[in-house]
């Protein structure tokens, strides 16, 4: 079917077999699409902005650029999907499946993903920042270098994930999985992990500042030793002491170095010195 630039502006097509139409730049703006199927439909650059998607049938869809600002996808299934650099700012995506959904530099700032299905998807360089990812299935998720500061990640599940580089400033991670994610280089300050799974995490090169790390399980001296910083980390009492003793310049403000002040050419001066004659 073809529906190119169409206007559908508060269309009612719920319910409606759509499987492989083209979408591209249409109009779709606070369309109803409930239950829909629209497997391998193509919507690039179309305008979805308030449209209601609950439980429509997404698999394998196009959506590279699409407007998806404040869309109800709640439930619905994006199975290998295709989103890169979609909008997706302030959508609902509650329990929606997203397993190997290509998300690459999509905009998710505060939008909700609790109990989303995002296994072994491909978010990277994504903006999650704000957004509520609780209970969120991440494993083997890509997420490198992408911005989740602020996100709300409880109980989410980043088994396996790829976090390299990533933003998690202030990220919530309480009692959230991170066994064997790649945490390096990872900005984590002010970020809560209390009672976070870090078995065999990768902190090399993370920033730890002022990080709340209590009650971590499987969290490690060694794995701690290879973080950037700790300076103001809160941890466990036995793990602070063993780190102050064998790696204490986590735990110190570094002092800047200062370059060493010019010297005063005019004292070298030959017609400065006093006369000895």
């Amino acid at each position: 079917m073809d529906l190119w630039k169409a206007n559908l502006q508060k269309a009612m097509l719920k319910g409606a077999n759509l499987a492989e139409a083209d979408f591209q730049e249409a109009d779709l703006t606070h369309a109803v699409l409930h239950e829909a199927n629209l497997f391998k439909a193509d919507f690039w650059r179309a305008d979805l902005t308030g449209a209601i998607l609950t439980k429509a049938n997404l698999q394998q869809a196009e959506m590279m650029e699409a407007i998806l600002v404040d869309a109800n996808l709640a439930g619905a299934d994006l199975t290998g999907a295709v989103l890169t650099k979609a909008n997706l700012q302030g959508a609902c995506l509650k329990g929606a499946r997203l397993v190997g959904a290509n998300l690459q530099v999509a905009d998710m700032a505060g939008a909700n993903l609790e109990g989303a299905d995002l296994r072994s998807a491909d978010i990277q360089r994504a903006d999650l920042s704000g957004a509520s990812l609780v209970r969120c299935q991440l494993v083997g998720a890509d997420l490198w270098r992408s911005n989740l500061a602020g996100a709300d990640l409880q109980g989410a599940d980043l088994t396996d994930a790829d976090l390299m580089g990533a933003d998690l400033m202030k990220a919530l991670l309480w009692r959230a999985s991170l066994r064997n994610a790649d945490l390096m280089v990872a900005d984590l300050r002010d970020a809560v992990l209390q009672d976070a799974d870090l078995r065999n995490t990768n902190l090399v090169g993370a920033s730890l500042r002022s990080t709340n790390l209590r009650r971590a399980r499987g969290l490690t001296v060694k794995q701690l030793s290879e973080a950037k910083t700790l300076l103001g980390a809160l941890l466990d009492f036995d793990t602070e002491r063993r780190i102050s003793v064998r790696h204490p310049h986590l735990l110190a403000q570094r002092i800047p170095a200062h370059p060493t002040p010019a010297k005063n050419i005019s004292a070298l001066n030959p017609s400065s010195f006093p006369d000895t004659t």
